[in-house]
């Protein structure tokens, strides 16, 4: 599964928490529902998040609606997609539905949707000249 989403608190003794929502690969539903050709980078959101230490975190991935990440297909080269997959289906209960990732509190905070603003609305340096 893969872990998106911090929220960073802190403990008692003052260690740093990450709350993590989880999705499911497509691999890891075959047998478990009906896909039909899916998108290899697609992931399916899950009801289930984690609180665990900050330090055990190797790095995030980043979730995007269809629209999102069709946009970043076309405009970036694909060794800086690696971590970007889309999300617009939820798995619940053996069953995959419609899910609208916009709608969740931090989406919009995702770094690579602020390049998109760079990049559409002024002549500031994008992803691809920074590389």
């Amino acid at each position: 599964m893969l872990p998106i989403w911090k929220i960073c608190m802190k403990t008692r003794v003052d260690r740093k928490k990450v709350k993590f929502r989880w999705f499911h690969h497509n691999q890891e539903l075959k047998g478990v529902v009906s896909l039909r050709i899916p998108h290899p980078k697609e992931v399916f959101i899950t009801g289930h998040a984690q609180v665990i230490s900050a330090e055990c975190v190797d790095g995030l991935a980043t979730v995007l609606t269809r629209e999102h990440f069709e946009k970043f297909w076309s405009m970036y080269p694909n060794a800086l997609l690696a971590r970007i997959h889309l999300c617009s289906r939820q798995f619940r209960s053996n069953r995959l539905k419609p899910f609208d990732l916009s709608n969740l509190h931090g989406y919009d905070d995702q770094p690579i949707l602020s390049l998109s603003e760079l990049h559409v609305h002024s002549k500031t340096p994008t992803l691809s000249h920074m590389v």
